[in-house]
């Protein structure tokens, strides 16, 4: 879908009896660069929290909002699912976020856009599904772009 993200990831579930509750949903990033270029030569991140206890899920991955003229740099970003703790077997991992970025191709250096990732997190018993990327052609939210669901 061309819908930008609006709404953070959601927190995990926990068992009824569980002490602890589920990881945290990853956050909303969004950035508006409207008449510049962007640089992206660290990581941008709106992960979901991993499960603190047997007894609970971990969070789901947030979402990333980008507009601008064009993208550069050889950054990261990512809106992945929370992964289980170390040593934690009944839990499930969160689902991958969603990522948007609405530019203009034809200034585009970004060399990072293989390295967008809505990976799910990883559980025991169960593993999140993944997120979604759209690349859009244009800086508005109704034209023609690119979709896509990594399995």
């Amino acid at each position: 879908s061309n819908v930008p993200p609006f709404y953070c990831g959601s927190g995990g579930g926990a068992w009824s009896g569980a002490a602890v509750a589920g990881g945290s949903g990853g956050g909303l990033i969004y950035i508006d660069s409207t008449l510049n270029n962007l640089t992206i030569d660290g990581t941008i991140k709106a992960d979901g929290g991993p499960a603190a206890s047997g007894q609970c899920g971990a969070g789901s991955g947030g979402g990333v909002y980008i507009i601008c003229q064009g993208l550069a740099g050889s950054g990261r970003i990512q809106a992945e699912g929370g992964t289980r703790a170390a040593g934690l077997t009944l839990i499930g991992g969160g689902g991958g976020g969603r990522i948007a970025i609405f530019r203009r191709p034809e200034t585009d250096t970004f060399t990072g856009v293989g390295v967008c990732s809505v990976l799910p997190g990883y559980g025991i018993a169960f593993t999140g599904e993944v997120g979604t990327i759209y690349l859009g052609e244009s800086m508005l939210p109704t034209r023609q772009g690119t979709f896509f669901v990594l399995e």
